[in-house]
Parts: structure tokens; C-alpha cells; sequence
């Protein structure tokens, strides 16, 4: 017969022992699963890169750069061209006609309409003044300015005198004792005319005053010119179009700013060199190439041990700066002087552009390396 008191006493023993080992599991397993997992992951990424007769101990991390010297290939710069007319539709229509006649010359340079923008446009209106007589009826004009001292008590007789040559203003001269101040205005056809009639009326105005004796005229002023005319303001509008060419046929430059000058249009002093993305990728999958052997070596070179040798990297970052991007000729825009890139055919003026020589960027590789270890057996 079963001893129900020992039953029950080793049925609870039974279940403390399973919940304490519940228990164990619950907290104690994930981690030592976790860590097994990790330990069995890096045991078979080793053996993976390394075999079974060596195993990565540590890492060393070492840095390297180098500078490229590239010749630019790339050239960017802008044409300008204003119209003007009496009619906005007049400066529109003279301005996409001589646009489209340059765009059609470009094309047939084998410049891409992708490698043409248009960067800049607007019309605008400006008044300016316009004489209203043409130049046929223009009149001129000379003045002589006189100062004299004039006696109080024959103010009067000189203003009479004058006032019949047709002179009605005598000045006081401001800070003077009697000095008094008047001119003498011709107008006619020519300057000639207009300076023989001044000179006549002056030696008549002279001989009158000394009959009253006032001996002393001094000529303060003299001058001829053209009498300024009445003006209308003139409305004129204009339409300014601005596009950006970027090429790399430097050959063809000089036929290209000889094209724009003979449609009246302006090469804006904005050249602006580079080195095209293809060329620069090229020259810095090179230098990685360079950089990583040289990074390999130097890291290398580093493990005094022979105990050691160098593993693969575990990371290599690489990153690039442009030193002198973008970069600016020389000479940016001048005609009859510098290196000659292209020959302008019939052209009065030649047209040269001095690229710079070289463009410099610097790569840099950063590199962490694995450190190996013979297996003891």
C-alpha cells in the first residue's frame, strides 16, 4: 500500500526541481544559445577566409593617400545676345532668329542639345530722350559774359544802352563795389555765324558804353555750341537671351566664339574648366588599386612577429577631394593672345582661350585589416 504522505512529499520535490530547471532555461539559455551561435558564426567565417590552420586575433587599421594630377577635358562658359526694336515683338522675333541660327551651327560642331542651356532670359523697356527737329534745323548758339564797373549815376544810361541791343538783364556782382555783369546771347545756323554776330554786337555794345565812359569790359565767359533741342522720351524694348555650352571639344572653341561675334553676340568672360565624371571615376579606380597594395604593404610591414600575418581588410572606406574645382583659365577671354585652339576661317580677329595645364584631387583609403595566427595543434 502506497504511503500517501511520501507520495505527496516526493511529487512537490518533483515539481521545485522542474520549475527551477524552467526557471534556469527561461533566463540562462538565450544568451548561451546567442553566444554559441556567435561563437560557431565567427569559427566558420574564419574557416571560410582562412582555412582551418589560421584564425583572425585582432585588427589593425592604417590610412594612405594620394594626390592625382588630371588634365581638364571639360569647358563651360555662356553667350549672351540683346536685341532691342520699336515693338516687343520686333526684339523677340530678331532675337530667336539669330539664337536659332547659332543653336543650328552649334549642332553642326556635333555639340549635343543636352550640352546647351539656357541660363538667362528676359525683355524689358527703356525710354530715352530723341530730339524733335532733325539734325538739318540745328541751331547754335554763343554767349559772352562781361563785367564792368558802372558809376551809380549812370546806372541808368548803361541799362538804356543796353536794353536797345536787346540785353535786358545786368547783374550786381555779388561782393563787389559798382561791378555789375550782363551777356551777350546770338543764335544762328552755324557756329560762325552765330560767333561773327556775338563779336559784332560786342564791339557795338563797347564803343556805346566807352561814348559814356565806361572804358573797362572784362569778357568773364565765351562760349559756342550747339543750342540743346526739345526731346520726346522714345520707347525701346529689348530682349536679352543667355545660354550655357559645356564641351569638351576645345578645338572647337575659336569657331564657336567666332560664330557668336558675327551674329553680334556677346562671350561672356565666364569660362570655367573641368575634368568630366568618366575621367575622374577612372583616375580613382586606379588610385584604389594603387592605394590598396600600398595599404597592404604598409600594414604588413607592421607586424614585426613572424608569428603573425596579415588578414583580409574588414573595411575599406575611400574618399576624394577636388583641390582646385572648378578652375578658371588663365586667360579667360582675349583675342591675339595665348595658345591657339582653333583657326577662325576668314575671320578678322583670332580668338584664344588658355587653359589651366592641370587639376588636382586627392584620394584617401582607409583600411582595417584582420591579424592572423597559426592554429597550435
Amino acid at each position: 500500500m502506497v504511503d500517501l504522505t511520501k507520495f505527496l512529499r516526493g511529487y512537490m520535490m518533483k515539481k521545485t526541481l522542474l520549475v527551477t530547471a524552467l526557471t534556469c532555461c527561461l533566463f540562462t539559455t538565450p544568451h548561451l544559445f546567442a553566444q554559441q551561435v556567435t561563437d560557431s558564426n565567427f569559427i566558420e567565417v574564419n574557416k571560410l577566409k582562412y582555412g582551418s590552420e589560421l584564425i583572425a586575433v585582432g585588427n589593425i587599421n592604417f590610412s594612405l593617400s594620394e594626390t592625382i594630377s588630371l588634365k581638364p577635358d571639360t569647358v563651360e562658359f555662356s553667350i549672351s545676345y540683346l536685341t532691342e526694336g520699336k515693338t516687343p515683338t520686333e526684339a523677340s522675333d530678331t532675337n530667336t532668329k539669330n539664337m536659332k541660327a547659332l543653336m543650328t551651327y552649334l549642332q553642326q560642331l556635333n555639340i549635343k542639345e543636352q550640352d546647351i542651356t539656357t541660363v538667362g532670359y528676359k525683355n524689358y523697356e527703356q525710354l530715352s530722350p530723341e530730339p524733335i527737329t532733325s539734325p538739318a534745323n540745328q541751331k547754335y548758339q554763343t554767349l559772352i559774359t562781361i563785367q564792368t564797373k558802372i558809376p551809380s549815376d549812370q546806372l541808368y544810361a548803361v541799362i538804356k544802352t543796353l536794353d536797345q541791343q536787346g540785353i535786358n538783364n545786368l547783374d550786381k556782382v555779388k561782393d563787389t563795389d559798382n561791378t555789375y555783369s550782363f551777356a551777350i546771347k546770338q543764335v544762328a545756323d552755324n557756329a560762325d555765324t552765330t560767333k561773327q554776330q556775338a563779336e559784332k554786337k560786342y564791339q557795338l555794345i563797347s564803343e556805346q558804353l566807352k561814348a559814356q565812359g565806361i572804358n573797362q569790359l572784362i569778357i568773364d565767359k565765351y562760349n559756342n555750341q550747339p543750342v540743346s533741342q526739345s526731346t520726346n522720351n522714345i520707347k525701346t524694348y529689348y530682349v536679352e537671351n543667355t545660354i550655357k555650352i559645356n564641351t569638351k571639344q576645345f578645338d572647337q572653341l575659336g569657331k564657336i566664339i567666332a560664330k557668336a561675334e558675327e551674329l553680334k553676340m556677346t562671350i561672356n568672360n565666364d569660362f570655367q574648366y573641368s575634368v568630366s565624371d568618366n575621367t575622374k571615376n577612372k583616375a580613382i579606380a586606379d588610385a584604389e588599386t594603387k592605394l590598396l597594395a600600398k595599404l597592404q604593404e604598409k600594414a604588413r610591414r607592421s607586424l614585426s612577429s613572424a608569428d603573425y600575418q596579415l588578414g583580409a581588410p574588414q573595411n575599406l572606406s575611400v574618399f576624394n577631394t577636388e583641390i582646385n574645382a572648378p578652375i578658371y583659365p588663365i586667360n579667360r577671354y582675349a583675342k591675339n593672345d595665348g595658345i591657339m585652339l582653333g583657326a577662325v576661317a576668314n575671320s578678322p580677329e583670332q580668338v584664344s582661350i588658355q587653359p589651366p595645364s592641370q587639376y588636382d584631387l586627392t584620394v584617401t583609403m582607409n583600411g582595417n585589416f584582420d591579424i592572423l595566427k597559426k592554429i597550435s595543434k
